[in-house]
């Protein structure tokens, strides 16, 4: 089987009137710090390295929260800046930070990925990070691909990077993201792909994931799934199944829950979903045997749960997408 791009495209692509767009701001440049104490809503979380991501039209599938978000701030999502790094202040941060958390989340509202300063910047803070036995988890497209000095930077610092796949990617998309995580684990690094699940009613697309899910399999990867969840004015939507749900936060949303719930490879759940102690100690499934993997909280809800109660909730689903504009600047 072979992966092929989805060509019609243009149900991906948010419509907006250039005027409205053209009024927005850049997004604003902030103070790099981690955790509550820096005015972020979650002691897992860091400032993005970077602010901002893609255009409101280009958004990924189509629907971003996180854009959405900073459009109702006046804020143009797609004019990103590298955020301000003082190594002192973000030290500051780590010690007010509680022991027992030893994981941050880098790719929260961005993605590190878009530029050689970004890559650098995300690999040193990885290396401060693993001076206080604390570990970077980082969420990525690999827009651009890091250099393999940075790579091996990550690497050392025991940095976790969660690439994200989908059926919707490109056929070039899905070869590079694939081709860094083999490259990633080759280097000893915690290589996860996370598979942006949904239930198509198109071939090319339900082929498409049907690749990667096989792929994950044959490649011994431990792996991540979360449920994709489109807007109903989505266009999208035409190539989905029908027997969905209304997200319980989102009721706009439609999305079907986790899918692959039975497949041992998708065991690891949201960053919404790990405790303050979470450690992964290998991204081979095959280890497991004699490994463990610590600081599991449940996961989001399946299909199945779904069609039990479509309302059905977990403890972290309301922690997903809390958006808030860092307080300390």
């Amino acid at each position: 089987m072979k992966f092929q791009t989805f060509n019609d495209r243009n149900k991906m692509y948010v419509h907006l009137n250039e005027n409205t767009e053209c009024a927005l701001k850049a997004m604003p440049k902030l103070k790099i710090g981690c955790g509550k104490y820096c005015g972020l809503p979650f002691d897992c979380l860091m400032t993005d390295v970077i602010s901002g991501c893609l255009s409101q039209k280009r958004v990924c599938y189509g629907n971003c929260t996180a854009a959405q978000f900073w459009k109702e701030q006046g804020y143009d999502f797609g004019k990103r800046v590298l955020n301000n790094f003082d190594k002192e202040f973000f030290i500051s941060c780590i010690k007010k930070l509680p022991p027992e958390q030893k994981w941050l989340r880098q790719g929260w509202i961005s993605d590190c990925s878009f530029t050689e300063k970004s890559w650098n910047l995300t690999a040193e803070i990885a290396s401060i990070l693993n001076d206080y036995q604390i570990r970077l988890l980082i969420i990525t497209k690999i827009h651009s691909l890091p250099s393999e000095k940075v790579m091996h930077n990550l690497s050392e610092n025991k940095a976790e990077i969660r690439v994200s796949i989908s059926a919707l990617d490109t056929e070039e998309q899905n070869q590079k993201r694939l081709n860094f995580l083999n490259d990633y684990r080759k280097i000893g690094g915690l290589a996860v792909p996370y598979l942006m699940s949904c239930k198509y009613n198109n071939k090319i697309l339900s082929d498409n994931q049907e690749f990667l899910v096989d792929y994950v399999i044959k490649n011994d990867f431990v792996a991540g799934e979360h449920p994709l969840r489109f807007d109903k004015q989505n266009k999208i939507i035409d190539e989905l199944e029908k027997d969905g749900f209304w997200h319980p936060k989102f009721p706009n949303q439609y999305w079907f829950g986790r899918i692959f719930e039975d497949i041992p490879n998708f065991i690891l759940p949201a960053p919404t979903h790990l405790k303050e102690n979470y450690f992964l100690p290998t991204c081979f499934l095959s280890d497991l045997s004699t490994k463990s993997i610590i600081g599991l909280d449940g996961n989001l809800p399946t299909f199945k749960d779904l069609q039990q109660n479509p309302q059905q909730q977990s403890r972290g689903i309301n922690k997903h997408a809390a958006y808030v504009i860092q307080k300390n600047q």
